[in-house]
């Protein structure tokens, strides 16, 4: 009985372990490509940069 248990601890062990040097990999190569930022984020805060300065330049004249 004892030995399932050592068995089955090792097992979550090794899948923990290799779980998070997935995710350390994954974080590092979205981080080196620039891939970490979401499309649509960049995408919606530049449309409010341009409706900011189109607002601006009517406050002007």
């Amino acid at each position: 009985m004892n030995e399932i248990l050592k068995n089955t601890g090792l097992v979550s062990l090794m899948l923990v372990l290799l779980y998070s040097i997935k995710k350390i990999f994954d974080y590092c190569d979205l981080h080196s490509t620039d891939s970490y930022e979401d499309e649509n984020v960049s995408k919606a805060a530049e449309e409010f940069v341009q409706e900011i300065s189109r607002k601006g330049e009517k406050a002007d004249l």
